[in-house]
């Protein structure tokens, strides 16, 4: 059974900022500032910050959002799926991510590029691919979180999977923390640094010899039965 990593086919690390309204900034119309598809070996990638100076309650957000083909691998068996991701040490540390289900690049593996309007509208945060929220260490080294069976399932019946990553728990679960809060994850996005991994099987040997359904450990002149492509030049049926 192979490991296989799946990079990135679409992204996007946007987010709002200096908004005075803890709503007005999560639920925001469009996202103002970041980047799509980008490959820099540091940018901001998850953020919550309330300031409470002077002027009064400034709030911004940042989420990253992914798109990932799984054309090839939805006949088979999928377990161990994981994120894996590369921070940088600019992260102010320790900030909890979780990964929630987004339409942001479309319904089908024809990713469209992320668009601003997608910032609110795209997430569908009652669907969640972590279970449970994961730390973004102030780090340069890889690090990796599991994926739950609902990210399988969806990955394997749509032939892809999207997600969005978000603060938690101020942007997952809309908690206003009403105090100074700062907390910002950076990113490495270079080659090969933020993608899926998961061990594939291929799809049970489903064949027939002498009426008799092929089990995958069934074996034919000491042969596996999955290995077995034709029996005197004729392919089993």
């Amino acid at each position: 059974m192979p490991t296989v990593d799946l990079n990135w086919s679409k992204n996007a690390a946007v987010g709002v900022s200096g908004v005075s309204d803890f709503d007005d900034a999560r639920e925001a119309a469009e996202s103002t500032q970041g980047s799509t598809n980008t490959t820099s070996a540091n940018i901001l990638s998850v953020r919550f910050i309330l300031s409470t100076g002077r002027g009064g309650a400034q709030y911004g957000f940042t989420r990253s959002y992914l798109a990932f083909d799984f054309t090839g691998y939805t006949t088979g068996t999928i377990t161990n799926l994981a994120f894996h991701w590369t921070g940088t040490t600019t992260s102010s540390g320790g900030q909890t991510v979780r990964a929630v289900k987004t339409t942001a690049f479309g319904s089908n593996t024809n990713f469209s590029n992320y668009v601003s309007t997608d910032w609110w509208d795209s997430l569908d945060m009652s669907t969640v691919y972590t279970t449970s929220g994961f730390t973004w260490a102030d780090s340069t080294s890889a690090q990796s979180t599991s994926l739950n069976s609902a990210a399988i399932t969806f990955a394997q019946s749509n032939s892809y999977l999207q997600f969005a990553l978000v603060n938690n728990p101020y942007d997952y679960s809309g908690i206003n923390p009403g105090t100074s809060t700062t907390q910002t994850s950076y990113g490495n996005w270079s080659s090969n640094k933020m993608f899926l991994r998961f061990t594939y099987a291929d799809a049970a040997y489903n064949r027939k010899v002498n009426s008799i359904v092929a089990a995958s450990s069934n074996k034919i002149d000491s042969v596996v039965y999955t290995d077995v492509s034709k029996i005197n030049s004729i392919a089993p049926s």
